[in-house]
């Protein structure tokens, strides 16, 4: 015991710079050192290169998320909205020419008299543009030697027609009256179109939507009702 006590820090216990000393000793070698750096290095990049990874993975998820709703939505408003249809021939004319683009508007339309409107014809198999003429309870009739259309027993006062019509056609007999739920169409070039007078009444279920706008030739874009305005 007298002799631990009288120990020396030299002899009983270590200074600080040798437990320094000690400890530098068990350090790597500049070798493992090296070895160690580059390890690091290495699962440092792997790890850079999996978060670069599920980055891209996620920005891809991200656009093709974009992508769909994007795609629903425009699928949903050409169903339920509004499309855009092109003319096919020269039944509408003066008021439409062949393959002009139009705007055609679809949610809660009721069809109007003078409306422009897209049909589906069954008869001929196909969709069709023409204008409304007679609505559920309007009494309809063609005069056999003027040509003059009558609604209720009025003269028509129709400034967009190419020309009054030579006839009455033979699917439908006059005067008529339209039953709920469908409509009467013609062409506005009454002597070249194919419509109630030969294919029958339209059907609501039939009726795709109402012309509103010409997208192009862009130097007649704009409203397809002037006459009518300039009319009244």
């Amino acid at each position: 015991m007298d002799e631990q006590k009288n120990m020396t820090p030299q002899e009983g216990y270590q200074t600080t710079e040798e437990l320094l000393e000690n400890e530098t000793n068990d350090d790597l070698t500049d070798a493992e050192y090296q070895a160690a750096q580059a390890y690091t290095e290495t699962i440092r990049s792997v790890i850079e290169k999996e978060n670069e990874k599920e980055s891209w993975l996620k920005e891809l998820y991200e656009w093709v998320q974009a992508i769909a709703v994007a795609v629903v939505l425009a699928l949903l408003i050409n169903q339920f909205i509004f499309a855009m249809v092109q003319v096919s021939g020269s039944s509408m004319v003066p008021t439409l020419h062949d393959k002009e683009r139009l705007v055609i508007t679809k949610l809660f339309y009721t069809p109007k008299e003078k409306d422009i409107v897209v049909v589906k014809s069954h008869a001929l198999g196909k969709h069709i543009i023409k204008r409304v003429i007679a609505v559920p309870g309007d009494t309809i009739d063609i005069h056999p030697e003027t040509g003059d259309v009558l609604v209720n027993g009025e003269v028509q006062n129709e400034p967009y027609i190419k020309e009054k019509l030579r006839s009455a056609g033979h699917a439908l007999e006059y005067p008529l009256e339209v039953p709920e739920g469908y409509i009467f169409v013609m062409g506005d070039n009454r002597n070249n179109s194919q419509d109630s007078r030969t294919l029958g009444l339209i059907s609501y279920q039939d009726v795709v939507g109402r012309a509103a706008l010409r997208v192009t030739p862009f130097s007649s874009f704009g409203t397809l009702y002037k006459n009518l305005e300039q009319a009244e």
